[in-house]
């Protein structure tokens, strides 16, 4: 489906003072890349809260019925706002601010995490580092996936290029290391896509490949590493969850082949289910009590 927006754009929709955030890369419209922030629906006197995290988790609630049903070039366009290469990830909000990744170059050389003002779309600031892991740029690949995360403090970003990294709201580098130089490189033909997750003091991110996979958690305020666990090589582009099972949180991972917990404080896995195929893209989610 070609997209009717221009190429890397950020394009903020409203409909009587309701808002809606679309990310859009290239001509196409990515695989994750078109998100309604239902939390930014608010009233005409309400002021927007936070969209903090791929899907939304803990976002403010809003009423469904607020999100605008079309848009076109110039129906419920609030602003729009070029972003330096390509970009498939979704933006998160806190705020007045909204904040998105992007990958430029030919072979996925400089990785750029950005803030832009909620109202205006104009550009606030662009911290751009260079790519721990080069790989040629195609429409084949992922091309800056994982949706970057915000809390109160910080913002924090995971690239498929190994680089990993958090700043503060006005886009100082408080922290940043390379997963491909500390445990070894990336092997995936298309490249990866889970977003990171918050979970109380620790960022988690979930890496199956080809090569040895992981589950990691690190600090958040210092990025150092709090625990590993190791996985089975697999493919994978489905972010990992927190849910509530039997009334205790649990780190949730899909991932080709099976569905595992982990406990968050200490990344032991609690049980697995295995008789499961195809599950390489999905998130999981709760549907029923644990």
């Amino acid at each position: 489906m070609l997209s009717p927006f221009s190429p890397g754009q950020i394009t903020f929709i409203h409909r009587m003072a309701q808002i809606a955030i679309t990310l859009l890369s290239g001509n196409t419209i990515m695989t994750h890349a078109l998100l309604l922030l239902s939390a930014l629906l608010f009233g005409a006197d309400a002021v927007p809260q936070s969209w903090p995290v791929f899907l939304g988790r803990g976002a403010t609630p809003v009423d469904p019925a607020s999100i605008p049903l079309s848009w076109s070039h110039t129906e419920n366009i609030a602003w729009k706002t070029k972003l330096p290469g390509k970009g498939q990830s979704s933006p998160v909000i806190w705020n007045q601010r909204v904040f998105a990744t992007s990958i430029e170059g030919s072979m996925k050389d400089t990785c750029h995490v950005l803030a832009l003002d909620l109202q205006t779309g104009s550009l606030v600031w662009d911290r751009a580092i260079p790519a721990s892991q080069t790989v040629r740029s195609n429409y084949f690949q992922s091309r800056s996936a994982p949706t970057p995360l915000v809390d109160s403090e910080r913002v924090y970003a995971f690239f498929e290029t190994g680089n990993l990294l958090a700043c503060d709201h006005s886009g100082e580098i408080l922290w940043q290391r390379s997963l491909t130089d500390d445990f070894g490189p990336f092997e995936s033909n298309i490249g990866l896509a889970a977003s990171p997750l918050l979970v109380d003091d620790l960022v988690v991110l979930l890496i199956d490949h080809e090569g040895p996979s992981y589950l990691l958690a690190v600090d958040a305020a210092t990025g150092e590493t709090r625990w590993k666990t190791d996985r089975d090589s697999r493919k994978s582009y489905a972010s990992p969850s927190l849910l509530a099972i039997g009334g205790k949180p649990q780190i949730v991972c899909s991932s080709d082949g099976s569905v595992d917990g982990y406990d968050p404080k200490t990344g032991t896995r609690l049980w697995t289910f295995e008789d499961v195929g195809g599950n390489t893209s999905f998130t999981p989610l709760a549907v029923a009590d644990g």
